[in-house]
């Protein structure tokens, strides 16, 4: 029997049980089965509205599943049990998830809420597609960046969704795969040409880093679960060690005529997968190393696999600073601006969990004295726009300078 959101609160009443109340401006959330029987002790996440439409805050490595909604959520937003009842809370707006063992599920809150007092439902159901990866012989691949996008894609074939990377045992799970948004790109280009947007019937999943030859194109069908193995005939497995004070974790890799690849982070290395021989260049968040031929650097460690450590710059010094919010908590997770001045932009960098961010600096260019550092993106969206400025002493090559920690300003 399917029980009715809206007469939730009488029924807690009925029963003599004390209603959940929500905290001032939240909205009241119940976990139900596809039945809609309400499932107590589920765990839950939820994020602001502002935090999920603008995820630069997502660092390096991070981003290798940053459209993947139902994990973004797991990872980083905050956590709830729900009650013995089905019920929490989240504010307007808010994308929020639920699991309980093989369910899962995403919704999000409306905003303005609406007048009435009942619950709002989020029902969750065992909905997932599987993407394997193997060998030519069939061995599993761990580590492999897995990507997805329309079947009838006309706005660019190498944009894809970035869903996750595979596990040890070379498996993706993606769980509530209604909430991710494949036709985003699309929808756009059509807006932007005036043009009325057509969904693909299908998805095509794809190795990424590995050209358009490792893919599987499948049909989707709301609330049907695919499984998806993709063969990786050709390819080289490159593991990367970083310097140290690399930071954020989490490599590109662009080659000439190939799109760029995004690393993995597989225990302390950055794993690559692509197609053997390849020249490219390497792009951290504040540096870039070029690297021959890595077929030529080295013999592989075993079949397809190479391993190369990554130097630190000679000419490079270390700068961090760990940051405050206005309110005296970490700014983690954030993004930010670094520029001279308010107009020309010098660098980014991402926060630490403590709110460190770290800076290369060459020491063979010009720095100013001072440099403006500003949030453009946060899982905490009220920070967006606070600032400080760092003064940089004189800094020499090889040279490792904490200063301090230092509050931001709001705008």
């Amino acid at each position: 029997m399917r029980t009715c959101p809206a007469l939730l609160l009488l029924l807690l009443a009925s029963c003599g049980e004390a209603a959940f109340q929500p905290p001032a401006g939240h909205a009241l959330v119940v976990v139900t089965n596809a039945a809609g029987t309400p499932i107590a002790n589920a765990s839950t996440w939820w994020l602001p509205a502002g935090a999920m439409a603008n995820r630069w805050w997502l660092s390096g490595a991070e981003t290798c599943g940053r459209d993947n909604t139902f994990e973004v959520l797991r990872r980083h937003g905050h956590a709830r049990t729900s009650d013995s009842n089905g019920l929490v809370a989240a504010p307007p707006g808010a994308w929020i998830a639920a699991e309980a063992g093989e369910l899962a599920g995403v919704t999000r809150v409306p905003d303005p809420l609406p007048s009435t007092a009942s619950a709002l439902p989020l029902a969750i159901d065992d909905w997932h597609w599987v993407v394997r990866t193997v060998d030519s012989e069939g061995a599993p691949l761990p580590g492999v960046l897995i990507g997805a996008r329309p079947s009838l894609s006309l706005y660019d074939p190498t944009i894809h969704v970035v869903l996750g990377q595979t596990d040890a045992t070379g498996r993706l799970v993606v769980r509530a795969p209604g909430s991710i948004d494949l036709e985003a790109s699309e929808r756009w280009r059509a807006q932007e040409k005036g043009e009325r947007h057509v969904e693909s019937p299908s998805a095509i999943f794809v190795a990424e880093g590995l050209g358009v030859g490792e893919k599987q194109t499948i049909r989707l069908t709301p609330r049907r679960s695919v499984e998806v193995t993709l063969t990786l005939r050709w390819f080289q497995r490159i593991e990367f060690t970083t310097p140290v004070d690399f930071w954020p974790r989490g490599l590109i890799a662009g080659a000439h005529h190939y799109d760029p690849a995004a690393t993995t982070e597989v225990a302390d290395k950055s794993v690559l997968y692509t197609q053997p021989g390849l020249d490219m260049t390497l792009d951290g968040t504040q540096w870039g190393w070029v690297q021959p031929a890595l077929g030529d650097l080295e013999a592989p460690v075993g079949d397809a696999l190479f391993q190369v450590t990554l130097p630190m710059p000679a000419q490079v010094a270390v700068v961090r600073a760990r940051l405050l919010a206005h309110d005296g908590a970490p700014a983690e997770r954030c993004h930010f601006w670094v520029a001279r001045d308010s107009k020309k932009s010098l660098d980014q960098a991402w926060s630490q969990p403590d709110g460190t961010i770290v800076l290369w600096v060459n020491t063979e260019k010009p720095m100013p004295s001072t440099i403006r550092v500003e949030v453009t993106s946060s899982v905490a969206p009220e920070r967006i726009g606070q600032h400080t400025t760092l003064v940089l002493p004189k800094l020499t090559a090889g040279q490792r300078v904490h200063l301090g920690t230092q509050t931001l300003s709001r705008p």
